[in-house]
């Protein structure tokens, strides 16, 4: 059976690149993340983490620019725990990316509206 999403953002390792194909992924990316969004939030939270769990993603985070905060999940023993999360302002970084750290408020900030 395939299950069909189509997730925010994907990171696929090189070594899984083969997997990209044309007009789809074909096969489980490394990293999925998902922006919430009024109209998303609880299709992501609960039916899309429920997939991505069934088909052991190895990281799934949550980001959620109105509350501004961030959840990182990875698999451990078949299921999706918690590794990472930040709130507001302050420093981020997942022990499964440490490469990969960036400032919360940074990515919360809003262009100025235009005069």
């Amino acid at each position: 059976m395939s299950i069909v999403v189509q997730p925010d953002i994907i990171y696929i390792r090189d070594a899984l690149s083969g997997i990209v194909k044309e007009e789809r992924i074909d096969g489980v990316p490394h990293l999925v993340v998902e922006i919430l969004s009024k109209w998303t939030r609880s299709k992501d939270r609960v039916r899309k983490r429920n997939i991505y769990e069934r088909m052991q993603v190895p990281h799934y985070w949550l980001v959620d620019p109105e509350d501004e905060t961030i959840e990182a999940y990875a698999m451990r023993d078949g299921a999706c725990v918690l590794r990472s999360s930040g709130l507001g302002e302050g420093g981020f970084v997942h022990p499964g990316f440490p490469a990969l750290a960036f400032d919360l408020a940074a990515l919360w900030k809003r262009p100025a509206p235009a005069t």
